[in-house]
């Protein structure tokens, strides 16, 4: 069985990058255009990482996290956004975001590997680094 990741991504475009490059890594990837979707999604099914855009057609991403942690406790969450500051970067963790990076990702350097055992809990993989993303990023100003 393979890691199932969500993406709330309202970016078409982007969504589908991300979307293929997670498949072609072996991910069993959804995508919801809304957070509204992503909840539905996270009531439906488990998660083992959820990708959550800051700015989102219905609702701010970051008012998004506490009900994200309401319905998945121990599902990893990385905010994603093109808008980032520092501001915006500690308020998503603050609010439980797990990461945050800033867009436009370069896909060859984006990668999220596998550290933990398949039968390690959510917590524990995502405590011993089980996903690790490389950026080209920007640090927020």
């Amino acid at each position: 069985m393979s890691e199932r990741i969500i993406i709330a991504e309202d970016d078409e475009d982007l969504a589908f990058v991300l979307r293929e490059a997670l498949r072609r890594q072996r991910y069993d990837v959804d995508v919801a255009p809304t957070a509204g979707g992503l909840l539905d999604g996270l009531k439906a099914t488990p998660y083992d990482l959820i990708l959550l855009d800051v700015r989102l057609p219905d609702m701010d991403g970051l008012d998004a996290i506490p009900r994200c942690r309401e319905l998945a406790p121990d599902t990893p969450i990385i905010v994603m956004t093109a808008h980032g500051t520092r501001q915006t970067a500690m308020d998503a963790i603050t609010r439980g975001a797990y990461d945050f990076f800033t867009k436009p990702l370069k896909m060859d350097d984006a990668t999220a590997s596998r550290a933990g055992s398949r039968g390690s809990s959510a917590r524990a993989r995502r405590s011993s680094g089980w996903w690790t993303w490389r950026t080209a990023r920007r640090p927020p100003t």
